[in-house]
């Protein structure tokens, strides 16, 4: 309250404010300044609510003082509102002060609190006209049902400063916005949340003038849903809060009597469109008012782009001309990132809660946990071995459940054992619970959750969808073989009530990636990459593929005694198909099948892919930077021996080095110009070119692509030019490019040209041409070519185009068809 308004005008302030208050709790009738007989009370009121009494009324007198309200206001109180109650006037009557009541004038109200009189602090009048503490201790009971305490690590900020300090201080300030934590999936944002919720609880029992923590997980919200409903359902519906009304709510919420923690934002999106979560998310700031803390906590990964994190955190809207506008009617909120565990939090927090999970382990199978075994356990787990599986809470977790049972062997542990066991255990239980089907066993169900996750994949990698999106024919696939009397409605719920699968209603949706991920690539494995007609089907899942997904293929491949047939099966299936602009990335798992069976020389210039896949191995990955030896000397070894290939594998070759050139490197093409032009000039067709030309001056030799094609993409894309009285080849990568892929039918994206042309120096050339090994006598032959030029510009190179024949200048860089525009792809 303004220390500027006089003591009138703050006795009127808080005088009104309660009136309001009494409002939102249902009385009626509130008048302020209603003399009875010789008091003028500041609130007479009457409750509406009917009783076993009858309907109550209430004579209110509210005191605004500095500090603590004296003995005296209290002892006045009594007599003059003692007697109005006597008399019949009135059937209570409260004395409410904003501050603190002297002890012994409460003690004298209290004493004839039987003949209806009663005092308050602004702080308990509010928790009494919203009576909260029954959820209080739910909230700590619920905390310590789940020995959250046991294994709880305190989180901190990417700043690496303590959350639950910077927290407790947005909350200490005097005006705050509201507060972001965002994270990444197990860093333990729920967990905070609810130790959070529970360390306020238990201050807000002992103090009445602390705030109430509110706790409300969003992961129930499928729809449209009005706050007043999801407050409600928290409140009333499942604790049964006394004097449960959304406008007393609001109104005490408007009073800085609570801290709203809204947790799971991520789980709320999940059960929604995109528009109807941002008008949810709009929903739940409404609360944002006067001197009210909302608290939000989400995955990062829950806003696909920098736009979205930008409108519904930052409040900040994308105009359709690319203007950045604020939103109306909220504030931005405040973001704090969290940073995951460190290697010490992480080794502590197994240490803390393994021997729950082992406890727990024990107790189902009947037997008790041996100490001495539990911490032998902890320090299996923590010995260094499993670190990279640890430092991600998420993953600690699973390995705790795995590591839980003695029989398991955590020596040779991975993360594809980690997920393929952990995943087992969920849907062990899933089919252990009352009421599941037992025709549907785990690997039914496993089956419907690998092709479930997969159809979500083709989604655009979606992790959301509504329950009557998932189509029947999946369900189906998986039951063919297992007798029931489902509809179709009632096979959908059986088999998405699985614990992999999360729901909000009627909405189902994966709510961890990575389980997506290793049961998109179980998926892969089972159906032998989409088989179709024997063959796969590597068309659709290239552009689907990520470098997760690969790993948790090639783990199980390793693990198939038929793994190296298989693994040339799928290789086969990409031998026919052509495409162009295809993401690097994509060949991950095709790299690592080839190194796995190797591509013998036969093999090798088979087909264009085989071209490829043979220079990823060899360079370690689907990356066309040459960063080995190997790779190095392997495109040379190829250049050399696509000479005598057919068209489409010299193209190919040819297409490999304009991809080396491009490699982001200090030199760029520069570096690899001599040697690629070199062999485009090859010394048979040059003598026989020559020859033809040397006949007389109105002689043309035309070189055809196809007898001729390094050559014949010389003369294409390259000029010779004269400068500095030296002479130069000038060429041109993107035209280059342009010819090559018409020509082998298969492109990668991410070309990052620099200048258009390049020009090397001729006897760049005659150099690389030397360390080929060839004669000077030999070379001679590529010099006259080039310093020739009468007889240079007189080899054409033949382009077929549609009805008629095109021969372009000597040194034309004319392309078949325009060049395409280049731009780098990232």
């Amino acid at each position: 309250m303004s220390a500027s308004l006089s003591t009138t005008e703050r006795g009127n302030a808080f005088r009104d404010h309660i009136c309001r208050l009494l409002v939102a709790a249902g009385f009626d009738e509130v008048t302020a300044e209603v003399r009875v007989d010789f008091k003028k009370a500041d609130a007479v009121s009457e409750w509406a609510q009917d009783t076993l009494d009858g309907r109550l009324s209430y004579l209110i007198e509210t005191k605004e003082y500095a500090g603590a309200l004296p003995l005296k206001e209290c002892s006045d109180f009594v007599s003059q509102y003692g007697s109005l109650i006597e008399e019949g006037r009135a059937d209570r009557a409260w004395l409410i002060s904003r501050g603190p009541i002297s002890p012994d004038g409460r003690a004298q109200i209290e004493a004839r609190r039987r003949r209806g009189l009663r005092c308050f602090t602004y702080a308990e009048l509010q928790r009494h006209l919203l009576r909260l503490d029954g959820y209080l201790m739910d909230l700590v009971a619920m905390y310590e049902k789940k020995e959250v305490a046991q294994f709880y690590i305190r989180p901190h900020t990417a700043d690496h400063a303590d959350l639950e300090a910077q927290v407790r201080e947005w909350i200490d300030r005097p005006s705050s916005a509201p507060l972001a934590i965002v994270g990444s999936y197990g860093q333990g944002k729920s967990t905070f949340a609810l130790h959070l919720a529970a360390t306020l609880a238990r201050e807000a029992i002992a103090d009445p003038t602390k705030r109430v923590p509110i706790l409300v997980p969003l992961g129930e919200i499928v729809d449209d849903q009005s706050l007043d409903g999801l407050i409600g359902k928290v409140l009333a519906s499942q604790h049964r809060a006394g004097n449960y009304h959304y406008h007393l709510f609001s109104a005490l919420n408007d009073a800085g009597r609570f801290v709203v923690i809204y947790d799971a934002l991520d789980e709320m999106k999940h059960g929604m469109t995109l528009p109807a979560f941002q008008r949810n998310m709009a929903k739940l700031l409404e609360l944002d008012k006067s001197d009210s803390r909302v608290l939000i906590l989400g995955r990062d990964t829950v806003f696909q782009s920098d736009i979205e994190f930008r409108a519904v955190i930052l409040g900040r809207q994308t105009t359709a001309a690319g203007r950045e506008v604020p939103s109306r009617g909220r504030r931005e909120l405040e973001p704090v990132y969290l940073r995951g565990f460190t290697l010490e939090e992480a080794r502590h927090y197994v240490s803390r809660y393994f021997p729950l999970k082992a406890r727990e382990f024990a107790a189902r199978a009947g037997t008790t946990a041996d100490a001495a075994w539990i911490v032998r356990r902890i320090a299996e787990l923590t010995d260094g071995h499993l670190d990279h599986l640890i430092v991600r809470p998420v993953h600690a977790q699973m390995l705790c459940e795995i590591a839980a049972d003695p029989a398991t062997d955590l020596g040779h542990v991975a993360l594809f054992e980690l997920y393929d066991t952990f995943i087992h255990y969920l849907l062990d239980r899933e089919v252990s619970k009352a009421g599941r089907y037992a025709g549907f066993d785990i690997a039914v169900r496993r089956r419907f959750n690998a092709s479930f996750a997969w159809w979500l994949w083709e989604r655009g990698q979606a992790s959301t969808t509504t329950f009557a999106d998932a189509p029947i024919a999946l369900c189906h696939a998986v039951t063919t073989d297992v007798l029931h009397d489902f509809d179709d409605e009632g096979l959908k719920r059986e088999l998405t009530s699985g614990c992999l699968v999360e729901k909000g209603g009627s909405t189902v949706y994966f709510g961890h990636r990575s389980i997506q991920e290793f049961l998109v690539a179980e998926h892969l494995f089972d159906t032998n990459l989409l088989a179709e007609h024997g063959r796969s089907r590597v068309d659709h899942i290239w552009p689907l593929l990520n470098p997760v997904i690969a790993d948790f293929l090639m783990e199980r491949l390793s693990r198939d005694p038929a793994r190296e047939q298989r693994a040339r099966d799928w290789l086969a299936a990409l031998e026919p198909w052509s495409e162009t602009d295809l993401d690097p990335a994509g060949a991950n798992l095709f790299v690592r099948l080839a190194a796995l069976v190797g591509l013998a020389k036969e093999a090798l210039w088979r087909s264009p892919w085989n071209v490829f896949l043979a220079f990823f191995v060899a360079n370690g990955g689907p990356t066309f930077r040459p960063v080995t030896p190997q790779a190095h000397t392997l495109a040379e070894q190829l250049l050399r021996a696509s000479l005598t290939k057919p068209l489409r594998l010299q193209a190919a070759v040819l297409y490999l080095w304009a991809r080396i050139m491009d490699s982001p490197e200090s030199d760029g093409p520069r570096a690899h110009l001599p040697m690629f032009l070199s062999y485009c000039l090859p010394l048979e067709e040059l003598r026989t070119a020559l020859h033809e030309v040397r006949k007389g001056r109105s002689f043309t030799h035309h070189v055809r692509q196809e007898s001729a094609p390094g050559l014949w993409t010389f003369l294409k894309v390259t000029q010779v030019v004269r400068q500095d009285r030296e002479m130069r080849v000038q060429f041109q990568l993107p035209v280059l490019v342009n010819v090559l892929e018409k020509i082998v039918g298969i492109s990668f994206d991410g070309f990052d040209f620099g200048p258009d042309e390049w020009f090397c120096p001729a006897k760049g050339i005659y150099q690389a041409l030397a360390e080929r090994g060839l004669k000077s006598g030999e070379i001679d032959v590529v010099r006259t070519f080039l310093n020739e030029e009468d007889l240079r510009r007189r080899i054409r190179p033949l382009v077929v185009e549609t009805g008629r024949l095109a021969t372009g200048p000597a040194g034309s860089a004319r392309p078949l068809l325009p060049p395409r525009s280049f731009r780098s792809k990232t």
